[in-house]
């Protein structure tokens, strides 16, 4: 995407633990009419690294949106990383986007619910479908 002069690019953190998941959200994102850097981590513990700019991410940029697979993890694992991104002062005003193709959607705890949900896409279709809700969701965020 080519980005305006005086458009800043939207930031983008995707945790997603499968490759072929990440390609396709990535590739889906090439039709998107938002300008944007998209940063991705394999695992929560290398996204929280990210997200807090630690360790070797020190001098990377905090992500403006979070999308993310997290829902597919473990209960315990879940509900911390969600605490982490939700409720620390630092963290809690970055939208996060949960994708998922679980079932489970509904058990998330009310409490650590995140700005969107999303039942995950299987086909390049369905992704760029996807990548056009979180696009309105950023938009009406980010109206003037």
């Amino acid at each position: 995407m080519v980005t305006p002069n005086n458009v800043k690019p939207v930031e983008i953190l995707i945790i997603e633990r499968n490759p072929k998941n990440l390609e396709l959200l990535i590739e889906a994102f090439k039709y998107s009419e938002l300008s944007y850097n998209i940063s991705f981590a394999g695992n929560a513990e290398q996204a929280l690294k990210m997200i807090f700019q630690t360790n070797e991410f020190k001098k990377s940029g905090k992500p403006d949106l979070i999308i993310s697979d997290i829902i597919t993890y473990h209960n315990e694992v879940r509900k911390k990383i969600l605490d982490i991104i939700i409720k620390r002062e630092a963290t809690k005003c970055i939208p996060t986007v949960i994708l998922s193709s679980l079932n489970e959607i509904e058990t998330l705890e009310i409490q650590n619910c995140p700005n969107l949900l999303l039942y995950k896409p299987k086909t390049l279709e369905e992704n760029i479908n996807v990548v056009n809700s979180i696009e309105k969701f950023w938009l009406s965020l980010n109206k003037k």
